[in-house]
């Protein structure tokens, strides 16, 4: 008889979640019926489902689920014990044989005994009309030995099938699948070791908008998992994000220098977004990403994982039927279902939900807003109803459409951390590091060189690290914004903060959906244009200014406001700037008056953030040209956003702006070829 300590101890060495385990210890099964409970159902694709069910039926009082199992898997070992095996090691006795049997041996042979199975033996008995479980498992690094020990004549294959699994997800389960399948990967592995080319074996990947959507479903889904009603279907979504996990440990772990420039830009765009984003927010992230393991079957491995074909059965489709497009759509669709489950737990969800899906750019939005307001559950409804009527007026007033593109609500924290950007984005860069001729854009002596220069001599790996190490806080040298509140801190109410973070939202996703818009911008919403030669990278920074991005109308014009609304909305206590046509000057709201479609924002680098983003140095571009010329170092910003200086970034003065930072040469040192040398100087190459 176990002890609770024995039961305890063995629940504690099983792969299961915190969940199933502690559901166990509550059940009054023992230690042996564990056991069997979990060797029945190794290796299913249901396992998770089924442990599920059984234990919530005996948590219940309800033991038909756990007897019906035990029976099947009683049954089956009966089976399996009274069936010869071809890995027999015990010879049956001939006649000239005088050997006696063994402890093991339950039957006596004699010389009339002609019903020695052989290794040639097909023929199936009564239980074995359908496949068995061995031969039905999926292939994965659970089960890959044991079902190479138990088919050693197919180990071989077996290891191809697992080393490129876009092949197939799942092995099929019937027979004559497998074996076509087996065959296809045989064929096109001696294909690749034979001197084929490398390209021809990799399938097409994903396009980057395709990977933008997949990672917007995760990131929601992450966030308000455990906030989800009980009756939300989570099964879809669960494989989503267990396809992502998947790609996110090998991404963290192997890199191959031998990949052309497509696949090194995909490759690091994954690492970028499994390192948490645009962000470099883990201490020791930099040495984790320089340290990566040069592999190139495990690389093929991720590459597949994100293959066309890989993400067209994901979303079951047929390989024959499906394409990218019509992954993105399935995708979305997703998103699209999870957002409306999320608007019943989050208010800033629910006002981007209804701008998004739900809003027209017509004269009786507010009354439309008000309704959708009481359609909601009281939990949501009651935080919208504390947002004062003025300001659902302004947020009721939001235009959603530009062109023919809606607006997607893109949170930010109000308080913290690197904020959108409004040029160069940490992968356009990455871009350019990639092809560094690209650098050749701007001015060799600019504060744009200087900055991104001290981020590679204080960031950047060895030589021989593959291609430098240049990821992580690189990003000190992007420009962001970051939109102000005068009401957000100290004396906050949660329904002016709830308006904040939501007019937040949807500002910045209303930024990057005109950024796709324009000619040179980005291809889709958050991935930026392939940074291939200095024109492309003078283009980019330039179509990021254009009229269409910083100009568009931002809210309609469904009741009259009153001047400077916005000033008095978002400036508080610090200092407002305007572009005067020559320099930065003052605003003073007596007498200027303010663009009423763009917010008031900081503009400068966000530099040595730390974990969560609360904490980081600030270099304050607009206080820099203002007034302190000549004081290149930045101040530490503690929490918040601080006194900052403040302004609006209109094109006409964002022009000015990046003249002064991407074009003019302000110091004495040419950064500009200290960058390229070191950039060309990295190993791409094994040694």
């Amino acid at each position: 008889m176990t002890t609770r300590t024995q039961k305890d101890s063995y629940i504690n060495s099983l792969r299961l979640t915190e969940n199933q385990k502690n559901k166990f210890r509550r059940s009054p099964l023992n230690r042996n019926t564990i056991q069997k409970v979990v060797n029945a159902l190794r290796g299913r694709s249901e396992r998770n489902v089924r442990i599920n069910g059984i234990l919530n039926a005996l948590l219940s009082g309800n033991r038909g689920p756990l007897n019906s199992l035990l029976k099947q898997y009683n049954n089956r070992n009966a089976s399996q014990n009274t069936q010869p095996t071809r890995n027999q090691n015990t010879p049956t006795p001939t006649p000239n044989q005088n050997t006696q049997p063994t402890r093991n041996q339950n039957t006596q042979p004699t010389r009339n005994q002609n019903t020695q199975p052989t290794r040639n033996q097909n023929t199936p008995t009564p239980n074995q009309n359908t496949p068995s479980s061995r031969n039905s498992r999926p292939i994965n690094d659970t089960n890959r030995n044991a079902l190479k020990r138990e088919r050693p004549n197919k180990a071989n294959n077996i290891n191809k099938i697992y080393k490129y699994p876009f092949l197939h997800n799942v092995v099929p389960k019937t027979k004559a699948q497998r074996n076509a399948n087996i065959g296809r990967a045989r064929v096109k592995f001696n294909a690749r070791v034979s001197g084929r080319s490398d390209n021809a074996f990799i399938p097409p990947l994903i396009s980057d908008e395709t990977l933008n959507s997949f990672i917007n479903l995760v990131n929601d889904y992450n966030n308000y998992k455990t906030q989800l009603p009980r009756d939300f279907n989570r099964s879809k979504y669960e494989q989503i994000l267990k396809h992502y996990e998947m790609i996110c440990t090998r991404v963290k772990r192997y890199t191959y220098s031998g990949l052309n420039e497509s696949q090194l830009s995909f490759l690091r765009g994954l690492q970028l977004i499994c390192a948490g984003g645009s962000q470099a927010n883990t201490p020791n992230e930099n040495t984790a990403f320089n340290n990566l393991e040069e592999n190139k079957d495990k690389v093929y491995d991720i590459l597949s994982l994100c293959s066309k074909y890989t993400f067209i059965r994901l979303s079951g489709q047929s390989v024959s039927g499906g394409n990218d497009t019509s992954v993105r759509i399935y995708i979305e669709d997703l998103s699209k279902r999870l957002n409306e489950r999320i608007k019943d737990v989050d208010a800033v969800k629910a006002i981007t939900f209804y701008l998004k899906h739900q809003a027209r750019n017509n004269k009786n939005r507010l009354r439309s807003f008000d309704s959708y307001i009481d359609s909601l559950l009281d939990r949501t409804k009651t935080t919208l109803k504390l947002i004062p009527e003025n300001l659902r007026k302004l947020i009721g007033s939001f235009k959603v459409v530009y062109a023919t593109k809606r607006v997607h609500g893109l949170p930010l924290a109000l308080e913290s951390g690197p904020a959108d950007h409004d040029s160069l984005s940490n992968r356009s860069l990455q871009n350019m590091v990639n092809n560094p001729s690209t650098f050749n854009a701007f001015s060799p002596k600019s504060l744009f060189l200087y900055f991104v220069w001290n981020a590679m001599e204080k960031h950047g790996a060895k030589k021989g690290a593959g291609w430098c190490g240049f990821r992580g806080k690189i990003d000190d040298a992007l420009l962001r914004r970051r939109v102000v509140f005068a009401n957000v801190g100290k004396s906050k109410t949660f329904g002016y903060r709830t308006f904040a973070e939501a007019l937040v939202a949807m500002n910045h996703g209303r930024t990057h959906t005109l950024k796709t818009i324009v000619k040179n911008g980005n291809r889709s919403i958050g991935v930026p244009g392939k940074m291939t030669n200095n024109k492309n990278s003078k283009s980019y920074v330039n179509a990021m200014k254009n009229r269409v991005v910083r100009n568009n109308v931002m809210f309609l014009n469904t009741e009259p406001r009153q001047q400077n609304h916005l000033y008095k909305l978002q400036v508080g206590q610090r200092v407002a700037l305007k572009f005067d046509g020559e320099k930065l000057a003052k605003f003073d709201p007596k007498v200027d008056i303010e663009n009423p479609n763009v917010l008031w924002t900081t503009y400068g680098l966000h530099m040595e953030q730390t974990t969560g983003g609360k904490s980081y140095k600030f270099f304050d571009l607009l206080k820099y040209l203002h007034g302190e010329k000549t004081n290149l170092n930045p101040r530490q910003n503690g929490t918040g956003i601080g006194n900052n200086y403040v302004i609006q970034l209109d094109s006409k003065t964002l022009d000015w702006l990046h003249k002064q930072y991407y074009f003019t040469d302000k110091l004495n040192v040419d950064y500009r070829t200290n960058i390229i040398n070191k950039i060309s100087s990295c190993s791409r190459k094994p040694k």
